[in-house]
Order: C-alpha cells, then structure tokens, then sequence
C-alpha cells in the first residue's frame, strides 16, 4: 500500500508543476525579446556556432 500512496502522490506533484507551466504568463519585457530573438533568426541575423570552443573563440575578438 505504501507504494501505492507514494505513486499517487508523485503524480499529483508532476500534475501540479505542469499546471502551473501552462498558467505561467511572461513578462511583455520577455515577450518582446523573444518575438525578437525568433524574428531575427528567421531573417538569418543570428550566428551559429558547430561548438562551444568555436563561439568562445569568436567572443573573444
């Protein structure tokens, strides 16, 4: 029964934390900067790197 009682309990957290992802509301700050941020890589402004070493090696010019 124990098993039981801990696996509802798990479930209900899980259930819980996915409610409150979906109810979570960003700031217009964030929106904006996001709709930028997608904007500006659809449009190919931004730059991608194939690794860390490579985009660390172009932060650093």
């Amino acid at each position: 029964m124990k098993t039981k009682k801990s696996l509802i309990i798990k479930t209900n957290k899980s259930t819980k934390s996915r409610a409150q992802s979906v109810l979570y509301k960003p700031s217009a700050y964030l929106r904006e900067a996001i709709a930028e941020g997608e904007k500006e890589y659809k449009e190919g402004k931004t730059k991608t790197y194939s690794s860390v070493e490579e985009m660390i090696k172009a932060l650093k010019l």
